[in-house]
């Protein structure tokens, strides 16, 4: 292998992120797998994801546009506290300024279902939508964005850390090209 110039690529470790909290309850599918958008602002998909770095495990939400297909509001660190996901949802506010009855659709995830983050959501006048807990097909483009975004991070020759190049390729790729 090494005169073919081939490497050996170990499989990759995996974050389960989804902690479902059985004392909330739970909110209707809206979006019920309807991915399209009149225009922006309309429908919001959110979801925390960890990629994996040689100093340990870095954690991503995000909070993404479906009419764009792009991020419009971010957060990382290497915990995964409820702040998170908090930080991705009001950087994307303040960037945005969605309208009233926005959609929001989210797996049922402790973060996205504490009472802190409903607050939020309710502030804003934003429709809660939740897919089932461990069902990756309801929230379907978001979780293609942060495959992609992790593939694109492990077939890199360079060895992705904490602290250098997961920013810096992440805002590379929060303006990836939609496909309208």
């Amino acid at each position: 292998m090494r005169t073919a110039g081939l490497d050996a690529t170990p499989p990759r470790r995996r974050a389960h992120t989804t902690q479902a909290d059985a004392q909330q309850r739970s909110v209707c599918n809206l979006l019920d797998r309807d991915f399209t958008a009149d225009a922006p602002n309309r429908k919001w998909l959110v979801d925390i994801t960890g990629i994996w770095t040689d100093e340990g495990w870095l954690y991503l939400a995000g909070v993404l546009d479906l009419f764009s297909r792009r991020l419009v509001g971010w957060a990382m660190d290497e915990h995964m506290p409820d702040e998170l996901t908090q930080q991705a949802l009001e950087m994307a506010i303040l960037q945005r300024r969605p309208p009233d009855q926005l959609l929001h659709h989210a797996d049922q995830g402790s973060q996205y279902t504490s009472d802190d983050y409903q607050a939020r959501l309710a502030k804003y006048r934003m429709l809660a939508s939740f897919s089932g807990v461990g069902c990756c097909y309801d929230n379907a483009p978001m979780e293609s964005f942060l495959r992609n975004l992790a593939d694109e991070q492990h077939s890199s020759c360079e060895k992705p850390t904490l602290t250098k190049r997961p920013i810096r390729e992440f805002k590379r790729w929060a303006q990836w090209p939609a496909a309208k």
